[in-house]
């Protein structure tokens, strides 16, 4: 009895006693240890390790490195690689000055970075797995992407697989007008500039310096780039082009006339152009109009809405729809279509049909209704 007791009584006073503890936190000691430690890689008395890269040596510390990558920490960890225990490692496929900045970061939590050494840092990052480095040059490269320096990004992006490729497209994607103008573009990969041509949000027009832009690409390294040049006009949207730009700048290149895949791009093209009146049952990818879906206002005037500033803005007179009063609008295959209604002016219902092409931001009178309607549905 008097021993249970004594065993409630410890563990109430242990309650007790934890209950009255207060964590104090000195915050300032974690970045002494790591000052602490750093200092220490001034001499070998306490450091276990060194790393050459390019002939130069770095004093480290095992444990840390561990710590901090998962390349250190699946190479020392493991008995059985000879680095477990080796005294010295050689790192053939970084360069002194990215293993320099990533040593760095590790024992300060800093990365020093700079467009000029971007590409050496991100090559030993990602080589060493040190993950919390590779989200800083990740926000580093979004945070310097310019107009001037984009293409040279993106390569940097794709060559190292890191996460911002795809917010480097887009950003290309929205800015190539500007990025053209220094023709850097020429640098592209032919995946890069495939990409960029297949995308709805490519921002180049009218869709003749699409076609401009490809040929240039492709005889900046005729005699590497030339294969490529039908897997390109493949998405290129010759139908939206004026049928004269289409005749007297593109077919005179002399691959649109005898690559095979590049005469069956014309002979589609020649065919579209010369029956206007089946171009809205045309369902080829190179009539489709290389824009992302809009919203459009008919009244009469036309406006768009710009989603990225969330403004209406005018595109046209409409007078297909001047002074009619509940017409029905469908989209079949990109052409808008106004039907039936009634006029503002003498209430009198109609059976009038017209078509918007945004090819040319025109509307045409088409077939008629065969009954006048303004109570009525249209679907697409």
């Amino acid at each position: 009895m008097d021993e249970e007791q004594a065993t409630t009584d410890s563990t109430t006073n242990k309650s007790i006693s934890e209950s009255d503890l207060r964590t104090k936190k000195a915050y300032l000691f974690k970045t002494s240890v790591l000052e602490r430690l750093r200092e220490q890689r001034n001499s070998r008395e306490f450091c276990d390790l060194v790393l050459c890269a390019e002939n130069e040596t770095f004093n480290v510390h095992k444990c840390v490195l561990v710590a901090s990558s998962d390349y250190f920490e699946a190479m020392i960890s493991r008995s059985g690689m000879q680095e477990a225990t080796a005294d010295t490692i050689e790192l053939k496929d970084i360069t002194a000055n990215g293993l320099r900045a990533v040593l760095d970061f590790i024992y300060t939590g800093e990365l020093s970075l700079s467009i000029e050494n971007i590409a050496e840092v991100l090559r030993a990052v990602t080589h060493l797995q040190v993950n919390h480095a590779i989200k800083l040059c990740e926000d580093f490269l979004i945070e310097e992407t310019t107009v001037d320096n984009c293409i040279d990004v993106l390569s940097l992006a794709d060559l190292f697989s890191i996460p911002v490729l795809e917010k480097i497209n887009k950003f290309v994607l929205r800015n190539f007008p500007k990025v053209a103008l220094n023709e850097g573009f020429k640098r592209l990969t032919y995946e890069q500039i495939l990409y960029l041509i297949r995308s709805n949000e490519f921002r180049l027009y009218p869709e003749i310096k699409v076609f401009d832009l490809c040929v240039e690409w492709l005889k900046s390294d005729e005699k590497h780039r030339m294969v490529h040049a039908n897997a390109l006009m493949e998405h290129v949207r010759f139908q939206t082009m004026k049928p004269e730009e289409f005749n007297d700048l593109v077919m005179s290149h002399e691959f649109m006339k005898t690559d095979p895949d590049c005469i069956r791009f014309s002979f589609e093209a020649f065919s579209y152009f010369s029956l206007p009146n089946r171009q809205y049952c045309s369902t080829s990818p190179r009539s489709k109009i290389r824009n992302e879906a809009s919203l459009v206002c008919v009244n009469e005037s036309m406006y768009i809405l710009n989603k990225h500033d969330d403004v209406w803005e005018y595109m046209c007179n409409s007078l297909a729809t001047w002074r009619t009063l509940s017409q029905k609008f469908v989209v079949v295959n990109n052409f808008l279509y106004a039907c039936g209604g009634y006029s503002e002016n003498n209430r009198e219902t109609t059976n009038a049909c017209y078509r918007f092409d945004p090819r040319t931001g025109l509307w045409s009178e088409i077939a008629r209704l065969c009954e006048k309607r303004q109570f009525f549905s249209l679907a697409g």
